[in-house]
């Protein structure tokens, strides 16, 4: 039986998690011999912020960043709000935001939902 399944200090001073294949052990698996990887691209990123609350459903906000060369995978999430990335807006230095849905209204007041919007490029190519 194998190692499989790495968490934390993965030696050479290297700290992560790594899933090999089956039957493959994860301290001796290239990185085509493994299902996820800490070291993959799409879990580094290269630029990550905070959007202050905008206040209302239908507000867009222009995020810009300095080029990686790439057009991005990007991430973005709020506990305040539906998003949308505005489709077309992508490039390969920002993008827009829109928020649809007040999800603070849905209960009544949720003073423990934060309107911010939090966005992270990706260190990984778009593709679609």
């Amino acid at each position: 039986m194998v190692v499989r399944l790495a968490l934390g200090h993965l030696g050479g001073g290297q700290y992560g998690l790594k899933v090999s294949k089956p039957g493959v052990d994860v301290f001796a698996a290239a990185d085509d011999q493994l299902f996820l990887s800490t070291g993959f691209k799409s879990f580094q990123f290269a630029h990550a912020g905070v959007i202050a609350d905008p206040g209302s459903v239908g507000a867009e906000r222009t995020v810009s960043f300095p080029a990686i060369g790439i057009k991005p995978r990007i991430w973005v999430a709020s506990s305040g709000w539906s998003l949308e990335v505005k489709n077309g807006t992508l490039t390969s230095t920002g993008f827009t935001v829109k928020t649809t849905f007040d999800q603070r209204t849905t209960f009544g007041s949720a003073p423990n939902l934060n309107g911010d919007i939090y966005w992270a490029v990706m260190n990984e190519e778009y593709e679609f």
